[in-house]
C-alpha cells in the first residue's frame, strides 16, 4: 500500500474560515455563512460533532462521469474489474483465482471486513484520502469501514436517482437540503456543507426531548424547511408523535424495512411521497422503492440472489441478497453476502426480508433503538448474541467465545442502565449455530 500522506489542500475561497475549509475544501462563502447561520442557529440542538464532505476538485469530475451513468443498472458479473482485483486485492488473489467460475467464488462475509480488512484493501490503494467510520454493530460484527469521500458524493447522488424516479428533483445552492432525522438516546449531530451540491446543507438532528425541546425543534425544523428528510421508520415514527408542521419535497427512509402502513401515514401528514430504500453501511444504497416496486439503483453494483450452496438462483427463486463491486476505492467486494433475503425478478427485489424496525420506551419515556443497545455490546467478546423483550422484562442471550472471559453482570449493568430496568442475562452455547438466532425483537416478535 501506498504511505499515508497530507493531500493537497486547495486555496480557500474569500469569506471562507480555515476551520470550514479544512473539512470542506470547495465550500463557498455563501456554504459558510449558511453553515454559520446553522451552528448559530437559536433553537439548534446541541452540536455534538462537526462534519465536512472532504471534496477536492479533482473529485469533481469523477462525480460528473458517474452521474451520467445513472439509470441502469450493472446486469453481467463480467463488467467488473476482477482481473484488476486478482493483482492487487490479496482476499480475491487467494479465494477466486481465474481458474474459479464466477459461481464456484466463495461467499464474502460480514466477518471478512471484522477480521481481515487488511485482505480486502486493494494493495495499490492511495490512502491519502481515506477516513473511517464505524458501524454500531447492530446485525453482527461492528465494523470499521475504510471509505473516500467521493464515494460518499456518489451515494448522495444514487439517493438523487431515486428521488428522479418519482419526478423529485433537489434544488442545488445555499440552503438545506437534507435533514436527517435520528430518534436515539445519544447520536452524533451536526450541520455540514454538500459543496457538489452547491454548497447546500445537510443536518442531522436526534429528536431526543431530554436534549432537545419539541418546542425548539419545531421552531428550528420548520425555519431550515428542508427540501427533503431522512430518516428510519423509528424516527419518522417518532417525527409523527412530535407533530411538526413541515412540508419537504420527499421522504426517504433507510436502515429498516418501512411498513406500508407507516408510509402511508407518512404521505398523509406531510403531503409528499415516501420512499423505501435497501441499503447497507459497508455498502451503501441498493435499491429504491417506486412505482414498480424495490428497483435496484447502482450502476456499478452486481446484484444476484443465491440458494445455501452459494450458487446463484434463476430470477424468481428465493434466496440471500449477494453483491459485488461498489464505488469505494478502499472496499472492492466480491460475492458480498448480506444476510439479507428476496427474489429477484430482473431489476426488482420482491418480498425483501432486511432488518426489521424495532424500538422500545426507556422509564422516562425515551426511545431506545439497536444502535443505543449495541454501544453497550462492543467492550464484550462474544459469538452471536439475541436480545428480547419479553412479558417479564428484558432478556439478552450471549454465545461466549471459547476461551474468553465474559463478565454477564456488566452486560445487564450496561443494557440496564440505558433502559432504565433490569435485563437477565443467559450464557447459551447454542445460540445462532443453526443460523436462526434473531438479534433484536420485541415483544411479541
Amino acid at each position: 500500500m501506498r504511505p499515508v500522506d497530507v493531500p493537497p489542500v486547495a486555496v480557500p475561497e474569500a469569506g471562507v474560515p480555515e476551520a470550514v475549509s479544512c473539512r470542506t475544501p470547495l465550500a463557498t462563502a455563501a456554504g459558510a455563512a449558511l453553515l454559520r447561520r446553522l451552528q448559530e442557529h437559536a433553537d439548534a440542538p446541541p452540536w455534538s460533532h462537526t462534519l465536512g464532505d472532504r471534496l477536492h476538485a479533482e473529485d469533481v469530475p469523477a462525480l460528473d462521469t458517474f452521474r451520467r451513468t445513472l439509470g441502469p443498472v450493472l446486469a453481467d458479473p463480467a463488467a467488473l474489474p476482477l482481473a484488476r482485483w486478482r493483482e492487487t486485492v490479496p482476499w480475491v488473489r487467494t479465494r477466486a483465482p481465474d481458474t474459479v467460475a464466477w459461481a464456484d467464488i466463495p461467499l464474502q462475509g460480514r466477518a471478512d471486513i471484522a477480521y481481515r480488512l487488511v485482505d480486502l484493501v486493494p494493495l495499490d490503494a492511495d490512502l491519502r484520502r481515506l477516513f473511517h467510520y464505524e458501524t454500531s454493530g447492530t446485525t453482527g460484527h461492528p465494523l470499521s469501514i475504510p471509505s473516500h469521500a467521493r464515494a460518499t458524493a456518489m451515494n448522495h447522488l444514487l439517493v438523487e436517482e431515486a428521488l428522479a424516479r418519482i419526478g423529485v428533483r433537489l434544488d442545488h445552492g445555499p440552503s438545506v437540503l437534507v435533514a436527517h432525522v435520528c430518534a436515539q438516546v445519544r447520536t452524533w449531530t451536526f450541520p455540514a456543507i454538500l459543496s457538489y451540491w452547491g454548497g447546500g446543507a445537510l443536518v442531522k438532528v436526534n429528536l431526543q426531548p431530554a436534549e432537545w425541546a419539541r418546542d425548539r425543534a419545531r421552531r428550528f425544523l420548520v425555519d431550515l424547511d428542508a427540501q427533503l428528510l431522512t430518516g428510519d421508520p423509528v424516527s419518522f415514527a417518532e417525527l409523527l408523535a412530535w407533530d411538526i408542521p413541515l412540508r419537504p419535497r420527499a421522504l426517504l427512509s433507510g436502515a429498516a424495512t418501512l411498513a406500508p402502513a407507516l408510509a402511508e401515514a407518512l404521505t398523509a401528514r406531510f403531503g409528499c411521497p415516501v420512499v423505501d430504500v435497501y441499503s447497507t453501511t459497508e455498502i451503501g444504497p441498493i435499491a429504491a422503492s417506486g412505482p414498480g416496486g424495490l428497483r435496484l439503483l447502482c450502476p456499478d453494483l452486481y446484484v444476484e440472489v443465491v440458494g445455501p450452496d452459494g450458487r446463484p438462483l434463476p430470477d424468481g427463486e428465493r434466496g440471500e441478497i449477494v453483491v459485488s463491486g461498489g464505488r469505494n476505492p478502499y472496499l472492492p467486494l466480491l460475492r458480498y453476502a448480506t444476510g439479507d433475503h428476496a427474489r429477484k425478478e430482473g431489476e426488482y427485489l420482491r418480498d425483501l426480508q432486511a432488518r426489521r424496525p424495532v424500538s422500545w420506551r426507556a422509564t422516562d419515556g425515551a426511545v431506545i433503538t439497536p444502535v443505543d443497545l449495541a454501544r453497550a455490546l462492543h467492550p464484550h467478546v462474544f459469538a452471536a448474541f439475541a436480545f428480547r423483550e419479553e412479558a417479564d422484562g428484558f432478556v439478552l442471550r450471549v454465545r461466549p467465545v471459547e476461551g474468553e472471559p465474559l463478565d454477564g453482570a456488566a452486560l445487564g449493568a450496561g443494557l440496564a442502565a440505558i433502559l432504565g430496568q433490569p435485563v437477565a442475562v443467559h450464557l447459551d452455547a447454542a445460540l445462532g449455530r443453526d443460523g436462526k438466532a434473531a438479534e433484536w425483537t420485541g415483544r411479541g416478535d
